[in-house]
């Protein structure tokens, strides 16, 4: 098990800073390889969730109606964003 500062700095990359941890240079605590791992991993996460953004966000035009009061578009975003927040914070 990696010392608590390693773990800490593991931790961090799931707070958005994962593509930024990976620029970290050798020799450093960023560029540890468990805390490299773990940057990897939540930067594929944020990436997806980004991409998912972005689709959702070229075709808002199509889903502005509402189902039962609720909007769709509105529920497909909160969908996307829990989702994402959810993949991250396990």
């Amino acid at each position: 098990m990696p010392d608590i500062s390693t773990r800490i700095n593991a931790l961090i990359a799931y707070l958005f800073l994962g593509p930024i941890m990976l620029l970290a240079r050798s020799g450093t605590p960023l560029a540890d390889p468990y805390v490299r791992g773990h940057a990897k991993k939540a930067s594929l996460i944020i990436i997806l969730g980004a991409l998912a953004f972005f689709i959702y966000r070229s075709l808002h035009g199509y889903l502005a109606f509402g189902i039962f009061g609720v909007s769709l578009d509105l529920l497909i975003i909160s969908i996307i964003v829990s989702i994402t927040l959810l993949i991250l914070m396990t």
